[in-house]
């Protein structure tokens, strides 16, 4: 991909308003992607259809240097950014509905990714509970499957620590930037599924 293209497309998730279907829409409206690198806030607002505050805020991100410092960083970091259109995306996420423009990854997704299954529940869970999630995760992992869920205190953390305790991967889908892990308790949690799978999220790495 163009590294132009990857800065946009950065430059746009910053505003936390845009999926691919809002951007796909926006380019079409503005007549491709290099339009909306030389769109002004008025054409944004009066030909793309953004609110004046979305057109404001977007015209300052893709003028200013916001997107290469979160580039940059994330570089810095270890941390892989992918845009939606890169061969890299996971392909199960490209076909939802709307899915995000870029994710940001912290560890390696491998292609056996492709064969996962979802364990998460409550951060209050029974001890029944945490045993069964982590049975689970172990005998699925040890078989081959990824474990996904959310890092989440509870049924998420047990889930996570059966698949790596049987060896095998695990992927976290956070819902905040990967320099902010939450719960702070998870954080050695999220360094050992990094080393053994990834910790993937769709926001900025502050949020």
């Amino acid at each position: 991909m163009h590294e132009n293209t990857l800065r946009d497309l950065v430059a746009l998730n910053l505003t936390l308003r845009f999926g691919v279907a809002e951007y796909e829409q926006l380019v079409a409206r503005l007549g491709g992607a290099e339009s909306l690198r030389e769109a002004s806030t008025h054409t944004l607002e009066h030909e793309g259809g953004l609110s004046p505050k979305l057109a404001a805020e977007l015209t300052r991100l893709l003028h200013s240097e916001l997107a290469d410092e979160e580039l940059a960083q994330a570089t810095q970091a270890g941390i892989e950014v992918i845009p939606f259109n890169a061969p890299a995306y996971p392909s199960l996420l490209r076909v939802i509905a709307n899915p995000p423009l870029v994710i940001y990854v912290q560890g390696q997704m491998t292609a056996e990714d492709e064969v996962a299954i979802a364990i998460v529940g409550s951060r209050r869970a029974t001890h029944y509970g945490l045993t069964q999630a982590a049975r689970l995760a172990s005998e699925l992992a040890a078989r081959g499957i990824t474990i996904v869920s959310g890092l989440a205190e509870g049924i998420d953390s047990a889930a996570h620590r059966g698949a790596l305790d049987a060896g095998g991967r695990t992927i976290a889908v956070l819902a905040g930037g990967l320099r902010r892990i939450t719960p702070a308790i998870n954080a050695g949690l999220a360094d050992e599924i990094a080393r053994s799978g990834a910790l993937i999220s769709e926001f900025p790495l502050d949020t």
